[in-house]
Order: structure tokens, then sequence, then C-alpha cells
């Protein structure tokens, strides 16, 4: 089976309160065109997790598209953080659900490898475990 898609063949698998990994940096890298498709397609509710996310998240945001993002940031780099999606977060119309980067990417290892969860040394002494008592635990060296 090809694998490869066009946006509109890949938003269109994506159904609306699903969880989706989009990646980019800030500015560079993002996958705007499937970000337009989705748009496009009326998605609603989806839960974005990205490493670390930019205009393409912003504009999911300030479009309604997501309820919730998990990672460490939402910024435009050294233009400063994406208006839409802070917006969307302090009138509560997104939950922002803080990882550091290395959290975000034990978790999206542990899944692309069919396991229950990720392993990162990246959160220990600061306050996220506290904050996802659900998802984040210290547990010791087997």
């Amino acid at each position: 089976m090809d694998k490869i898609l066009s946006a509109h063949d890949a938003a269109s698998l994506i159904a609306d309160g699903d969880h989706v990994a989009l990646q980019s940096m800030g500015t560079q890298g993002i996958p705007m065109t499937m970000v337009r498709e989705l748009i496009r397609q009326g998605r609603r509710d989806l839960t974005i997790t990205s490493v670390v996310a930019g205009i393409g998240v912003d504009w999911l945001a300030f479009m309604g598209v997501m309820s919730r993002f998990c990672g460490p940031i939402v910024s435009m780099e050294r233009f400063g953080l994406c208006q839409g999606f802070r917006r969307g977060v302090e009138e509560g119309l997104i939950e922002f659900e803080e990882y550091s980067e290395t959290g975000i990417l034990a978790r999206l290892g542990a899944g692309a490898r069919n396991l229950p969860f990720g392993i990162t040394r990246g959160m220990i002494g600061t306050d996220l475990p506290g904050l996802h008592p659900d998802t984040l635990a210290e547990i010791a060296d087997p």
C-alpha cells in the first residue's frame, strides 16, 4: 500500500476529537498544507501534540479546530507567543497540557513502539509532574 497521501485524503482520515501529532519549529518546517486542509474540512475538538509548535498550531487554535494542546510551547520564536493560541488558553477554549520537549519525545517514542509509557529524566525537579499526576510519575530504576 502506498503510504503517501494528498493533504485532502490524509485530513479525511482524521475525525473530530482525534489526537494528532503535528511537528514543526515555530516558523519553519510547518506542514501548512495539512493545517489549511484540517481547517477547510471543518475539523473540531482536536488534541494536538508537538515538541515545539508555532504558526500552524496558532492557526488551528484561532480557527477553533483544537481544544487541547500537549507540548512545551507555542511561539513564533523571536517574534513572541502565538496570540491565537494564547487567547484560546486564556479564554478557556483550549486546554494546555504542558510537558518538556524530552517529555513529549518520550511520549511519542513510546507510542511509536507500542509501549505503555516513555522514560525521561527531563522533568525531574520541575513543577510539571505536579501539574499532571495522572500522566507523569517518578519510578524507581528497575
